[in-house]
């Protein structure tokens, strides 16, 4: 019986011993494959600067009175910043694409090339200005396209279009006190020497008899202009305002400027109430009554006292 009892003991003690060998053998084989998985391997790739450049005013689009234009570029890795003026006329490129394509009738110019100036030792970048004047390059009015290149480089291309324009006119957002004539602003550049404006209601019409004339010294100038659409008697509304440049010698010189108006007229001034009655339409106070009838009853002794001398002068015959 006791041996028994012993056998059974050994037998349980080593199926416990083999039990905790085996559970220490796994979890080493688990810690050893959470290891070799924590292994990453990271590939940096570095790529050197390149030469850019970017023209930052004027901006696209933009429209000048003056010819002498603001030229900014933003460059990078530069030693020389080349431009290229493109006088389009009255065409203006619809796409960036055709901005180096002259249409008809344009005129290509090549401007002197530009040596930047490093911002410090060994350093390339910056922001440097410079003015383009239109009159050195025939300084007609119209549409324009300025692109860049660096260091002579057609990657590097940039390009933006812009207008110059004889006259500019707006509606100065006030109006005459007491008429409430509406104010509009022109602008004009060199070179415009009268300026004609009319005014037209919706349908077309002109309204004034006579266009308004404004006369130039020929430099640029900014003056504020009074409309008389009171005079005219014209009722509420939107009206359209025409300007046309002339040079000295009576020309046309560029395409008419036009902006809108919204025109209230002057309220009607107010017939003061004196107190009084209105008769026949007369707004009469008390003392309008007394100084009537005063007056008709001086009038009527007057003649009373012609009536009695003549009565007696014919009583003495």
């Amino acid at each position: 019986m006791k041996k028994q009892y012993l056998l059974s003991t050994i037998g349980i003690a080593t199926a416990l011993s083999f039990g905790v060998i085996n559970s220490v053998n796994a979890l080493d084989l688990s810690t050893g494959a959470t290891e070799q998985s924590a292994e990453v391997t990271i590939q940096v790739t570095v790529t050197g600067e390149t030469a850019s450049g970017i023209i930052t005013t004027p901006e696209d689009g933009a429209i000048f009175y003056t010819p002498k234009i603001k030229v900014g570029e933003l460059y990078s890795e530069a030693a020389e910043v080349e431009y290229t003026l493109i006088y389009t006329g009255e065409n203006e490129a619809e796409a960036e694409d055709e901005y180096s394509l002259p249409v008809t009738g344009s005129v290509t110019y090549t401007l002197p090339p530009h040596q930047v100036t490093p911002v410090g030792e060994g350093v390339s970048d910056g922001h440097e200005y410079w003015i383009l004047d239109l009159d050195e390059y025939g300084g007609q009015f119209g549409h324009y396209v300025l692109t860049s290149t660096v260091n002579g480089m057609e990657s590097t291309r940039d390009s933006v279009s812009f207008e110059y324009r004889a006259l500019d006119i707006y509606d100065a957002g006030t109006t005459e006190e007491k008429t409430q004539n509406p104010i509009v602003t022109v602008v004009h550049a060199p070179g415009v020497k009268n300026i004609l404006i009319q005014v037209y209601d919706k349908n077309g019409r002109a309204i004034l008899d006579e266009a308004i004339e404004i006369t130039s010294n020929g430099d640029d100038t900014t003056e504020n202009v009074v409309l008389p659409l009171a005079k005219y008697g014209v009722p509420e509304g939107d009206y359209t305002v025409v300007s046309t440049p002339y040079d000295e010698s009576g020309n046309i010189l560029d395409i008419n400027a036009k902006t809108t108006v919204h025109y209230v007229p002057a309220p009607a001034p107010n017939v003061p109430n004196t107190g009084g009655n209105l008769f026949s339409g007369l707004n009469f106070s008390n003392p309008d009554y007394i100084t009537t009838g005063l007056c008709i009853l001086f009038v009527t002794a007057f003649f009373a006292i012609l009536i009695l001398r003549k009565k007696n002068k014919d009583s003495r015959r």
